[in-house]
C-alpha cells in the first residue's frame, strides 16, 4: 500500500530534477544552442526552460576538464619535491593522571591530514630525558597525537618540562614547553 502511494511521488520528483537539470545546464552553457544569442543582462524568455534534446547532452565537451591545482599535466613537468615544512604544534592536555598513575600528554598538529606521522612526548628533568611515541592519526583537518602516557615508574617526583613533537614526511613541529608536576 505505501509503495503504490510512494512511487508515483519518487518517479514526479525524479522527472523534476532531470528536467531542471537540463534547464540549468542550458544557462550554463553547456548546450551550445541554448541561449547563445540571450544577452546575460535580460531576464530569460519561456523559451529558455524548454530541456534540450538528449542528443544535445551527449555531445562531447570541446575543452577537457580542469585539472586541480599542483597536478602536472603534458605540458608541465613535475614539481619538484619540497623539503619539510614547519608545522605547529598545540598541546590539549600535559599533566600528571592519579588514576592513571603516569604522565599523559595529548595534542594535534596543524597539517592537513596524510598517511603517515609520528607523535613523540619529550620529558626533561635537568639532564634526564624520557621519550615517548605514537602514530599520529589523521582526522577531518588535522593530525592528532591521541593520549601519550609514560608511566609514574619512569618519571621520578618533581616538575618535568614536558613538549610534544609531530614529525612527517612533510613538515616537523614540536609544541611550546609546559611544566608537568610529578607527586
Amino acid at each position: 500500500m505505501r509503495l503504490r502511494i510512494l512511487l508515483p511521488i519518487i518517479i514526479a520528483v525524479a522527472a523534476a530534477l532531470v528536467i531542471g537539470g537540463l534547464v540549468v545546464a542550458s544557462r550554463n552553457g553547456d548546450d551550445p544552442g541554448a541561449g547563445s544569442s540571450q544577452d546575460s543582462s535580460s531576464s530569460p524568455s519561456p523559451s529558455a526552460t524548454t530541456p534540450a534534446s538528449p542528443s544535445a547532452t551527449a555531445t562531447p565537451a570541446a575543452t577537457p576538464p580542469e585539472l586541480p591545482a599542483g597536478v602536472p599535466t603534458e605540458d608541465q613537468p613535475n614539481p619538484a619535491p619540497t623539503a619539510p615544512g614547519a608545522v605547529e604544534v598545540t598541546l590539549t592536555y600535559a599533566q600528571w593522571s592519579a588514576s592513571t598513575t603516569a604522565v599523559e600528554v595529548a595534542g594535534f598538529a596543524a597539517v592537513a591530514p596524510e598517511p603517515t606521522g609520528t607523535c613523540t612526548v619529550r620529558l626533561t628533568r635537568g639532564a634526564q630525558e624520557i621519550l615517548a611515541s605514537a602514530p599520529a592519526v589523521p582526522d577531518a583537518t588535522t593530525m592528532t597525537c591521541g593520549t601519550i602516557s609514560i608511566p609514574g615508574s619512569r618519571a621520578s617526583r618533581g616538575a618535568w618540562q614536558a613538549t610534544l613533537t609531530y614529525e612527517s614526511a612533510t613538515g616537523t613541529g614540536t609544541s611550546p614547553q609546559t611544566t608537568i608536576e610529578v607527586p
